[in-house]
């Protein structure tokens, strides 16, 4: 890597030859000796001046195919599950919010039995709209580097309500009959959305980093959700949804309960600590 590409031309001739006087054996047809700010590896094509990497287009005519001939079947079994699970799972690593739309067919894939993996059975009503999905986006790009985080929120839910601190910002509001009923690992992921809604276009475009003493909740969101709960992944997704409404990024870190006591304290509409 250099940011001349006549300097780095000259090196790569220099490192060729020594390879060469060290009895390698350069393997020109594979190898890519004209400087490029994009290249293609692995499926993947990567574009380094406009920081993105996305799936190559014989990437994403191979999968289209492979999706739409399972939809059009209705019918799977527990290999085909995996096969589809596997390939999605490495195209998520492009497609944005491509973890979060394997979810319900992880769930279903759960259902199928594994001692007879060939067996067929009918895909479950929630598979065909993710695979729908999956075909409109594939061709969608994620970014090689996010942006370090620039924006704070630490967040906390009580029975009767939530807190925040929104850099440096004091936030807070109160559940609803049904939402006093919720679990709290629940409420923790909400009040998340709370925040977020409540900052509405400051989040456009930024890094959000949100450390939360509820594992779970730094769970769901750095994994994209998960297959546990389905309440859990709902709001998991109405989260990331929002995120990329706003096109901002949002990583979660656990932090203990001791270090998160303003926030806590607004959740229960208390004094704040000197």
């Amino acid at each position: 890597m250099h940011e001349n590409p006549v300097i780095l031309e000259q090196q790569t001739t220099v490192a060729t030859e020594y390879l060469k006087n060290l009895g390698w054996q350069i393997n020109q047809a594979k190898s890519s000796t004209i400087p490029s700010t994009t290249i293609e590896y692995l499926g993947i094509t990567w574009n380094t001046s406009q920081n993105t990497k996305g799936l190559s287009i014989p990437k994403i005519q191979q999968l289209q195919k492979f999706i739409q001939d399972l939809w059009r079947k209705a019918q799977w079994s527990w290999y085909d599950a995996k096969l589809i699970l596997g390939r999605l799972n490495f195209a998520s690593f492009t497609v944005p919010l491509g973890r979060l739309h394997c979810r319900q067919l992880q769930k279903s894939a759960r259902l199928l039995s594994q001692t007879r993996p060939h067996r067929k059975h009918y895909i479950p009503d929630a598979a065909p709209e993710q695979l729908k999905w999956w075909i409109e986006n594939l061709h969608k790009r994620s970014p090689i580097h996010y942006p370090g985080p620039s924006i704070f929120v630490t967040t906390d839910a009580a029975e009767g309500g939530w807190g925040a601190i929104a850099n440096g910002r004091h936030l807070w509001g109160k559940w609803t009959h049904c939402q006093r009923k919720w679990h709290s690992n629940l409420k923790e992921l909400w009040a998340v959305h709370e925040v977020l809604q409540s900052l509405g276009a400051e989040i456009r475009h930024w890094t959000i980093m949100v450390p939360s003493d509820n594992r779970t909740t730094v769970a769901y969101i750095n994994k994209h959700g998960g297959t546990r709960s389905a309440r859990l992944l709902k709001a998991t997704t109405q989260i990331l949804e929002l995120c990329d409404l706003m096109d901002c990024h949002l990583i979660a870190r656990y932090i203990p309960g001791i270090y998160n006591g303003i926030a806590d304290r607004l959740s229960r509409e208390k004094a704040l600590p000197e």
